[in-house]
């Protein structure tokens, strides 16, 4: 399975290597399978007034499985809270929204997780 979604409409910045790419993925996504759902909103314009950081990692959570290894096959990149805002408008306006994690960049940043699809929107906690 070879991922050809390229985040085009996303200001990013690239993560230093895969290795620390993966580390990140499957940290948000161990959020996401033991915590629980904190809140569940409505609307985009709900969750931007909860964004408090001023950068965030964005991945696409797509997964290959191998016998029972789990493969991630998405990305991770780094962006300012306004691009973000900004790529998630346009993915829903034009109708191209991913199954997306996101998290702050900060110190504390597995505390919570934003899983986004284009039917919901949840922030889990650890």
């Amino acid at each position: 399975m070879k991922n050809k979604y390229s985040f085009d409409l996303l200001t990013k910045q690239k993560l230093p290597s895969n290795e620390e790419e993966e580390f990140i993925f499957w940290k948000m996504l161990n959020i996401l399978e033991k915590g629980t759902i904190k809140h569940s909103f409505g609307s985009l314009n709900e969750l931007y007034s909860e964004l408090s950081f001023d950068d965030y990692y964005v991945a696409h959570n797509l997964i290959a499985s191998k016998g029972e290894r789990k493969i991630f096959k998405g990305r991770v990149f780094i962006s300012k809270k306004n691009d973000l805002i900004s790529f998630l408008n346009e993915s829903f306006t034009i109708n191209d929204v991913r199954c997306f994690l996101i998290s702050p960049v900060s110190p504390d940043e597995s505390e919570y997780v934003i899983y986004i699809d284009e039917e919901q929107i949840h922030l889990y906690c650890s």
